[in-house]
């Protein structure tokens, strides 16, 4: 994991990107609609292409940091449960644009718990309570717990 953090630190110095990261270039991974919008980072469907999703940032300063580390905690926490997995990533224009696997359904939908989770929640209680609490885990553990923010039911999602 350290390995791996380390060659995207390099790569975001100008380095090459890392060996394992499918999406280095735009070519098949421009932006159609928007798909959300926060005040840090934007998220957009890939046309034809339903298991990724293209994210960069909302042009202010403090966002590029923001975006930057949130790569590297994709990297870092590579395969872990509750992580989305990061194709890849490229620079263009002072933005950084990376592709990070599409999670289908938002746990929340209007400030309610959403119909896809409570059903799910239903059917296999102890697994999406243990899915939850690794999702949250695999984040507070590597240092990026902040309760004010990240709690927002509205950011998780469950893969299909």
């Amino acid at each position: 994991a350290v390995a791996r953090t380390t060659s995207v630190a390099a790569w975001f110095r100008g380095g090459p990107p890392p060996r394992h990261w499918v999406a280095t270039l735009p070519n098949n991974y421009r932006g159609g609609a928007l798909l959300g919008q926060g005040t840090v980072k934007k998220a957009f469907a890939v046309p034809n292409r339903t298991d990724v999703v293209l994210k960069t940032r909302v042009m202010h300063g403090g966002a590029r940091q923001q975006t930057w580390a949130e790569v590297l905690y994709l990297e870092f926490l590579r395969g872990k449960a509750g992580v989305p997995k990061l194709h890849g990533a490229w620079q263009e224009k002072r933005s950084v644009y990376y592709v990070v696997q599409r999670l289908s359904v938002p746990l929340v939908e209007n400030s309610e718990p959403s119909a896809a989770w409570l059903k799910t929640c239903r059917a296999r209680p102890l697994e999406t309570a243990v899915s939850l609490i690794e999702g949250v885990r695999s984040f507070a553990d590597a240092g990026f717990f902040d309760a004010e923010h990240s709690l927002d039911g509205r950011k998780f999602a469950l893969s299909k």
